[in-house]
């Protein structure tokens, strides 16, 4: 007759197992499996046969039987450090890669991984491809982790188009033998064109984008750079300079409004922007221009947006003024001042514009 353990402890249990049983506990192959008591939460182990082996097995309250222990899960391959994907009930399959196969019909045949915590982190990884590996002869491009976009068509044959998303370290113009090179990275996108993975857009460490074919920008540029010529001759050298001329080549000490002079010396800009640089050329002779204030004004305003000045020391030869904090808006006069130490002569600037298409 079974013995009843109803109402014990674990510690006499336990201790009825050592000194009763010695550590052992036997269970009788069932003819039949036991039922669970109508109205009892229980659960039940018992031995059964299976196909002429005897093996444990359990119910829970529901009455559902599972096998206990038993070999574990067999194992199709054995790739190490492999993926275990599922491929019956007691196998499954040593994957040396992970695919994911997106069912069309299926609602959630995509990969999605999303973060719920706002816990104010600037930038929050959630996929990290990580390529650590040893060295190798590559200068360039060291080290590619990619992503493959692969299309396939399934029912006319043999077709696949693939495109690549890839970093690198030390991309071209570094040098992975040294530290700065290789603390350094690149974007490199590659599409496919009648079979050939080739690389048509590249994001180098300086932030450079180069593309391998024909840029076509449908929606408009909106930051375009624009050059202007500008000449004059001048033989004097007034206190507050000379305005230089959009148009013909007389310049004009001032820019107060209602005058033909300063109608020459006057652009209305067609967008918002800024003036880049200033590069200035004197084809004079005798005593060099010198020391040179380059100032950028707007709206008949004689003080400067903004002045560079350059040390002119020598005749046909350029110099160039670099501008960083100045702006403009669309319909705005802008007028250019060159005050040098000694007589300019003939002089040719050449303005770069930075506007603003969208405005």
């Amino acid at each position: 007759m079974a013995r009843s353990f109803s109402g014990w402890s674990v510690a006499r249990l336990g201790q009825y197992i050592r000194d009763t049983i010695r550590n052992k506990i036997y269970f009788k192959e069932q003819t039949t499996a036991p039922d669970i008591r109508s109205g009892v939460e229980e659960a039940v182990i018992y031995a059964k046969d299976d196909s002429g082996t005897t093996k444990l097995y359990y119910k829970d309250s529901a009455g559902t039987e599972y096998e206990i222990g038993g070999g574990g899960i067999a194992w199709d391959g054995s790739t190490a450090n492999g993926v275990a994907t599922f491929k019956n009930e007691d196998e499954a399959t040593a994957q040396p890669n992970l695919t994911f196969d997106a069912d069309a019909a299926a609602a959630d045949g995509y990969l999605d991984i999303k973060n719920t915590v706002d816990d104010g982190t600037t930038n929050r990884v959630m996929l990290r491809l990580h390529n650590y590996r040893s060295d190798d002869a590559d200068v360039n491009d060291f080290g590619p982790v990619s992503i493959d976009f692969d299309i396939e068509n399934v029912s006319g044959g043999a077709k696949t188009g693939t495109a690549r998303i890839a970093a690198v370290s030390a991309p071209v113009g570094t040098d992975h033998t040294v530290p700065a090179g290789e603390k350094s990275s690149a974007l490199i996108f590659s599409t496919m064109n009648d079979e050939t993975l080739s690389e048509a857009v590249r994001i180098d460490n300086l932030g450079k984008l180069t593309v391998a074919g024909d840029l076509q920008v449908d929606g408009g540029v909106t930051k375009a750079i624009h050059t202007f010529a500008l000449y004059a001759s001048i033989s004097a050298t007034p206190a507050a300079g000379y305005y230089m001329p959009w148009v013909y080549y007389t310049e004009s000490q001032t820019i107060a409004a209602g005058s033909l002079s300063t109608m020459r010396c006057t652009m209305i800009a067609p967008y918002d922007g800024k003036f880049i640089s200033v590069s200035v050329l004197s084809n004079g002779s005798g005593t060099e221009p010198g020391s040179t204030i380059i100032g950028v004004h707007k709206n008949n305003d004689t003080t400067a947006m903004e002045t560079q000045t350059v040390n002119m020391v020598a005749f046909s030869t350029t110099y160039t003024g670099t501008f960083t904090s100045n702006s403009f808006s669309k319909g705005d006069a802008l007028h250019l001042n060159l005050n040098a130490t000694n007589s300019l002569d003939y002089v040719t600037a050449t303005v770069v514009i930075e506007y603003d298409e969208s405005t």
